[in-house]
């Protein structure tokens, strides 16, 4: 997917002025963000400035977010493709059923699932149920 030139960042007038105005019709504070080449990415709302600031701050994070997401997209794939493959060894004949993709979701959502950094100190906890929507996350930004 190709995007608007990186990195976002909400607007701003010089280094510690965020422009921040009210929406003529709705009367909410509006922000917007660019990209350093000067196009507009979006225009982000909030009912107080710093809503409309928390708002624009989430939105100019979504490239490096979409990028933290990929690896997880490979972690649900190899864990459906382990599941499919025990199911299939130790459960042959009930497991003919099915395909694979219906055999992966069978394994259950609220698994709990651990990533570690190299040094295992930030284990960040996840469900495989996580792990799949992250998945189908990327699948529909990467498709659009």
């Amino acid at each position: 997917m190709k995007t608007t030139t990186r990195p976002w960042k909400p607007a701003m007038l010089n280094t510690s002025t965020v422009i921040v105005t009210p929406h003529p019709v709705h009367g909410q504070k509006a922000m917007i963000v660019g990209s350093d080449d000067g196009r507009i990415v979006a225009h982000v709302f909030g009912d107080t400035a710093e809503q409309a600031k928390a708002n624009a701050l989430l939105i100019a994070a979504a490239p490096e977010l979409l990028e933290a997401a990929r690896p997880l997209v490979e972690i649900i794939r190899r864990m459906d493709s382990s599941a499919v493959a025990y199911l299939r060894e130790t459960q042959a004949e009930a497991a003919a059923k099915y395909g694979d993709v219906e055999l992966a979701r069978i394994s259950r959502e609220d698994a709990a699932v651990v990533l570690t950094s190299g040094d295992l100190t930030s284990p960040l906890l996840l469900t495989v149920g996580d792990l799949r929507w992250i998945s189908n996350l990327v699948a529909t930004v990467e498709g659009a």
